[in-house]
């Protein structure tokens, strides 16, 4: 069965919240807080239980291979009279309450024992590491935005482990991290020294990856999209799923700073009610992305498609975030760039389930732009507006107070996000903390793309959730 979100509950309840940076000069510390607890009950629940008897919804979501050894270690101690017994209970589910309770007895014991949060016993370094070690999977460009950002935000990652089919490549990341250069998954995940993986690579690679990294007991960020098509998306989060590691998509334009500010000024009414909005990818045809050595970028059978559902998902993001979910599309594509077998212009019209529009815009042309916002929303006070650039971007308010405008935030823009995404993921892994938005919320942008597409042969409206 294919994986859906229902239309009303496709996008998360509220605002959709970005994590604070992480200064660089920060040191992870023990967070003292009732977390520390949870995690030590947790650990009692697994070390005097073990998860298999524990009933589904009393699960412990926490990266449970982080301490298997320390809970192996302590089982091996413990497996006389418990496990004899477990082992003639375990069959019995209406039983498996039943084996909690003492274990909540013995976790509110400790707690009037050793009061102190900072208690070696309590706190939650104690079982879980201060670093995550990372295995990145691809050094082409999009990792030296990936590994600038672990620089400057994400103190508690460590890249360990280099992998890529051009050796040079990942030797040159190897040398500036300290890591281990391989030239094959397999060979990585048998001689290197990681916890989870960064994939960045070609759509059409994405799905293998990532099953064999969910079988490996990995955790998964992969960059977006998921995968080019919906059917390989359904695998992708059937496997992780099963798999006990978290799975996270990188969408980094949930984390670039202008679009958290103005979702911060749209959520305290700066213009009102939103009316509509507009969302311009218009970008010319540039040496770093397309130029030179990235021919599978002109592929639509590697990409899925072209410019919407590649760079265009940066745009539609945003859109989702400040106005909801996306009901139906009608558009047109247009193929300017000859090279390109996907479409590089892309023209919609975007109608959400409160059946306000907004229009999207995504053009990849080899001439001379005039400047233009990339995005615009109008409310019935005023309107915002971004204007962003890969090495900058300012926000505007415009309204009776402002007519002329007034900057309410500048950043340095595109290559800001990436931190915080790489951090949120840490969080995720290190501290159980749910990330900003889900990996199936990635679903809805290649859900928009693909029903733009339907639309552009149908010539008319296409239902994005189908």
């Amino acid at each position: 069965m294919r994986t859906t979100l229902a239309p009303g509950m496709a996008s998360p309840s509220g605002p959709i919240t970005t994590p604070e940076s992480v200064p660089s000069s920060a040191k992870a510390t023990p967070a003292h807080s009732t977390r520390a607890y949870k995690n030590n009950l947790y650990f009692i629940i697994d070390s005097l239980f073990g998860i298999p008897n524990l009933p589904p919804n009393i699960r412990p979501r926490y990266p449970h291979h982080l301490i298997s050894n320390i809970a192996a270690h302590h089982r091996a101690k413990t497996n006389g009279f418990r496990g004899n017994l477990l082992t003639y209970l375990s069959p019995l589910p209406n039983l498996a309450p039943l084996q909690v309770l003492p274990a909540l007895l013995i976790f509110r014991a400790s707690i009037a024992y050793f009061p102190n949060p900072n208690s070696p016993m309590l706190s939650e370094t104690y079982f879980m590491p201060d670093k995550l070690k990372l295995a990145f999977i691809g050094c082409g460009a999009i990792a030296r935005f990936h590994l600038d950002g672990i620089k400057g935000h994400a103190p508690r990652i460590d890249v360990t482990t280099l992998v890529d089919l051009d050796e040079s490549k990942a030797q040159t990341y190897a040398a500036e991290t300290g890591g281990q250069a391989f030239t094959s998954l397999d060979e990585a995940l048998a001689k290197g020294d990681f916890d989870a993986v960064d994939i960045m690579l070609p759509h059409d690679l994405h799905e293998s990856i990532a099953l064999q990294c969910f079988a490996a007991g990995k955790h998964v960020l992969l960059e977006k999209p998921m995968a080019p098509t919906l059917d390989a998306c359904d695998r992708i989060l059937a496997a992780a799923n099963a798999a006990p590691g978290v799975f996270m998509v990188a969408e980094n334009s949930q984390y670039w700073p202008e679009i958290v500010e103005a979702q911060k000024h749209l959520a305290a009414g700066a213009i009102g009610e939103i009316i509509t909005a507009r969302a311009a990818f218009v970008y010319p045809f540039d040496s770093y992305w397309f130029k030179e050595e990235r021919p599978w970028r002109y592929e639509k059978g590697r990409t899925g498609g072209g410019i919407a559902i590649d760079g265009g998902s940066h745009w539609i993001r945003p859109l989702r975030m400040w106005m909801g979910e996306i009901k139906e599309v009608v558009g047109v594509l247009g193929h300017p760039l000859a090279q390109m077998e996907g479409e590089s212009l892309a023209r919609a019209l975007f109608r959400f389930d409160s059946g306000k529009t907004a229009i999207f815009d995504a053009m990849m042309i080899d001439t001379v732009f005039a400047p233009d916002p990339w995005w615009r929303i109008t409310g019935t006070k005023g309107e915002l507006t971004i204007n962003a650039a890969l090495d900058g971007a300012e926000l505007y308010l415009w309204d009776a107070d402002h007519p002329d405008g007034k900057r309410l935030f500048a950043s340095p823009g595109y290559t800001e996000s990436f931190g915080p995404e790489l951090a949120d993921f840490a969080a995720a892994v290190l501290d159980g903390k749910a990330p900003a938005a889900p990996a199936e919320y990635a679903l809805g942008e290649l859900r928009t793309a693909l029903a733009l597409y339907r639309s552009a042969s149908s010539q008319r409206w296409e239902q994005v959730w189908v």
